[in-house]
């Protein structure tokens, strides 16, 4: 068979087209497009319909487009009645209405976390109760939580107003004793609070890798260095610095040594 043969035999069909998403090849009548589009169809029927799901997933109803690459056309509610499956219609005008709906300030969404309904519930003539016509869902419109079952709206208020109380005094007497049990790391930038349990005086932060005095909060390094009169005045550990040094140990050592040898030319032979 002559190769331009075998390249007809192989392309598309006359009247048939190949989907540039899924490419599969279907009659050009299974092509969809919307009314205000230029372009010829190039999407299937399924993929246009999954596209449409996929995109009042990730974007509001009245931004759905033409799933044509570059094209920008935003698809109109008849174009989804022409164009998807009777599933998708539904879902899109649910869509379409539930933002109508929004826009009226006694509108009110489900809080029920795998309900996704909502309704008009106006407070003077339904009470503070909302309930979700699609589950049956029970919310309390005044402080916008599930329903307190046995419990007035003023108990509540009182409930949680003691609950608030408690928890604000529980959280000052931590801070009070975070405050008499912890001092804050000197460290530059740090003010970490620190506990000690125990041990020397000697600190270490470990976020700045910060040593200090625990009584003063002088740093360490000095006072390890050149001793006690680096501690801050005001601490018990600390200790004047003296003006004149005490002598060198060895020092000290050959005066002894010199003392033992004058002792030694002193003493007679025959007391030896």
């Amino acid at each position: 068979m002559p190769a331009d043969q075998v390249a007809v035999l192989e392309g598309p069909l006359e009247g048939t087209r190949e989907c540039v998403v899924c490419s599969e090849t279907y009659g050009i009548e299974q092509f969809p497009t919307s009314a205000a589009c230029t372009h010829e169809p190039e999407v299937c029927g399924e993929c246009y319909d999954q596209s449409i799901n996929a995109q009042l997933d990730d974007k509001a109803w009245d931004n759905v487009g033409c799933p044509t690459e570059g094209c920008d056309v935003v698809l109109q509610h008849a174009d989804i009645h022409e164009i998807a499956t009777q599933a998708t219609q539904t879902r899109y005008d649910e869509a379409c209405l539930q933002s109508v709906l929004a826009a009226d300030p006694d509108f009110r969404h489900c809080q029920r976390p795998d309900c996704n309904s909502g309704q008009i519930h106006e407070n003077g003539t339904d009470g503070p109760i909302f309930r979700c016509q699609a589950c049956g869902f029970r919310l309390c419109v005044i402080h916008n939580v599930p329903w307190h079952e046995d419990e007035t709206c003023e108990h509540y208020d009182l409930r949680v107003k003691g609950r608030e109380n408690e928890e604000q005094l529980q959280a000052k007497a931590s801070l009070k004793v975070i405050d008499e049990t912890t001092k804050k790391c000197p460290g530059e930038g740090c003010s970490w609070p620190i506990e000690k349990n125990g041990g020397c005086n000697h600190m270490t932060c470990e976020f700045p890798c910060y040593r200090f005095c625990w009584l003063c909060l002088a740093p360490y390094q000095p006072i390890r260095d050149e001793g006690n009169h680096r501690h801050y005045k005001h601490c018990e550990l600390y200790v004047p610095w003296r003006t004149s040094p005490p002598e060198p140990r060895i020092t000290i050592f050959g005066q002894y040594l010199q003392r033992h040898k004058s002792t030694r030319v002193q003493t007679p032979v025959n007391e030896r």
